[in-house]
């Protein structure tokens, strides 16, 4: 589930090509039953899983949408509420794995082929500053309370700590961690970091390094955390095709499995819905609060989906790394509002900004 192991991805062209021999007419249902890619367990630019579950911030008034596409090594941003693009940004970046807007606007990109992360201005395309030190295939991205910037480096097993706006590393945390992929804070302050490669979810003190706890029980190639209303932790397995549900302790309160094939990315509306991208059957499927039944499942222009966001009105923001498409559906609605296709290349994270 890694961006810079290209031999994760070799099915991907094979399946594309499947895909696409079956499609009949200008707009085809795409993820259609019958075009299942294979699971991996490492991939490339844009394969591996969707590390953030919804963005980092809440998104602002009159957000646009952000697009890190590793296809083309861009970012694209998209007029708030429509499918046209408004600017793309190039510099610096390569193999975006990662999106974040800081309080200020800033915007924040991981670039796992350059190890780096790069520095954007609000609503800007010229590069700000570079972040190298400690940055080694930078995955996930994640604020604490005093905004500092968390960032998990897959291949170095750690997270390292920045001041906000600097480049020097305030703290690396490294204890018991194994090609972290996702970060989540809960509601204490206390940093979860799911271990790809080490099948474990490990929790740190806040604003520190030390291990608090570490949750195995469950837990197989995790690539996804997010956290419900009520502080109980789901984690997306994409080993053993389940979301399990903490409450607090290492066991979980639940399991979720109907229909959860190859998650890659959790987010929960306004109602406390939950909404899982399952990568290997290519769908999005929602579950009711406290529910292990599928509510409903969205199956219409969905190819490989790998990152899910929820707009301030309720609308589901989906990328489809498969197809080269964003697709956008109303709340409660399973076939799209609109489709996103220009500046789209393989698709892998979301976010909302200036």
């Amino acid at each position: 589930m890694k961006i810079s192991d290209f031999s994760r991805y070799a099915l991907i062209a094979s399946v594309a090509v499947a895909m696409l021999a079956g499609c009949v007419g200008s707009q085809p249902t795409i993820g259609a039953p019958g075009a299942t890619p294979q699971m991996q367990t490492k991939q490339t630019a844009a394969g591996r899983k969707r590390s953030q579950s919804r963005p980092l911030e809440a998104p602002p008034t009159n957000p646009n949408l952000y697009v890190a596409n590793p296809g083309n090594n861009t970012v694209a941003v998209y007029l708030r509420g429509t499918p046209s693009l408004l600017r793309t940004i190039y510099k610096g970046i390569s193999g975006p794995a990662a999106l974040a807007v800081g309080k200020a606007g800033y915007l924040y990109v991981a670039n796992a082929n350059n190890n780096t992360v790069t520095e954007y201005p609000p609503g800007k395309t010229s590069l700000l500053r570079t972040i190298s030190h400690g940055i080694k295939d930078p995955d996930a991205f994640a604020f604490d309370g005093f905004r500092n910037l968390y960032v998990a480096n897959f291949s170095a097993n750690t997270v390292t700590v920045y001041v906000e706006g600097q480049t020097k590393v305030l703290r690396t945390i490294s204890q018991d961690m194994h090609g972290p992929e996702a970060l989540a804070f809960d509601n204490s302050g206390n940093l979860y970091v799911a271990n790809g490669n080490g099948h474990t979810v490990t929790v740190y003190t806040a604003y520190g390094s030390t291990l608090l706890q570490t949750i195995s029980k469950g837990v197989s190639a995790p690539v996804a955390l997010a956290f419900d209303s009520s502080g109980n932790l789901y984690v997306a397995n994409y080993g053993n095709n389940t979301v399990t549900v903490y409450g607090g302790g290492s066991v979980p309160l639940r399991t979720i499995s109907q229909r959860v094939v190859g998650p890659r990315a959790l987010a929960f509306d306004s109602s406390g819905n939950l909404y899982v991208a399952n990568y290997g059957d290519n769908t999005v499927t929602v579950y009711a609060p406290d529910k292990t039944s599928v509510l409903r499942t969205i199956t219409s222009y969905v190819a490989g989906p790998d990152a899910l966001v929820l707009g301030s009105a309720g609308n589901l923001f989906v990328s489809n790394f498969l197809s080269n498409i964003v697709t956008v559906y109303y709340p409660e609605k399973t076939l799209p509002k609109y489709l996103i296709h220009q500046g789209v290349s393989k698709p892998y994270a979301l976010t909302f900004g200036p």
